[in-house]
């Protein structure tokens, strides 16, 4: 995978992984490959056990190009998107969220990713579901953080206890105030990430 390939190439043997949203079923699946390289995990509002609802909303946009004249029209197309999830947001919050997913090119304002991540979301509700408990097994035997935005339409509170549950060495936190998916800058997250990197260099 491109993500060991790297490490490999920065000379990395062992690193935390945090893995938000997509990122987190990757990081489930370097756990079944290499887990050795794992010293310790981060799971941001991703499980095993997805809801629907959240991923009918994410495909409802992800993956499909659009071009913005202004930060101004981005900024509220954002809100209009998000505002079930992220409630508490402020005006310089879009603003910042704007400009983080969002970067001016020579034909305006255009998503900054890869337009096929909307690929494995066609796929995680289409046909057969598959069993994804086993690949988040596979991240026993170090510390473990899930953290869950309180409003998040993807991982469900019933998920997340079971999730504390299934494996040893897991804290689970729910993040106050928003939805899919924390920033990791909530007071929050900030501590509990504190709190995991410092299980990871008592392990």
């Amino acid at each position: 995978m491109d993500i060991l390939q790297l490490l490999d190439e920065l000379g990395i043997d062992r690193a935390v992984f945090m893995g938000t949203s997509l990122g987190g079923l990757v990081t489930m699946i370097i756990a079944t490959i290499a887990p050795q390289r794992m010293a310790g995990v981060l799971l941001n509002d991703v499980g095993p056990e997805l809801n629907l609802t959240g991923i009918d909303r994410i495909k409802s946009y992800v993956g499909k190009p659009v071009v913005f004249a202004e930060w101004a029209d981005a900024v509220a197309e954002l809100r209009s998107r998000h505002q079930s999830v992220l409630p508490g947001y402020t005006d310089e919050q879009w603003d910042r969220y704007s400009r983080r997913v969002l970067r001016k090119t020579d034909r305006g304002i255009e998503f900054d990713y890869d337009m096929r991540i909307a690929e494995p979301f066609e796929a995680a509700n289409s046909g057969e579901t598959p069993d994804i408990w086993p690949f988040y097994r596979a991240l026993a035997g170090r510390p473990v953080l899930v953290l869950r935005g309180e409003h998040s339409d993807l991982l469900t509170d019933s998920a997340l206890q079971r999730m504390a549950k299934e494996i040893p060495d897991v804290e689970a936190v729910t993040v106050a105030g928003v939805g899919h998916a924390p920033d990791l800058d909530e007071p929050e997250a900030v501590s509990a990430i504190d709190r995991l990197l410092e299980r990871v260099l008592k392990s």
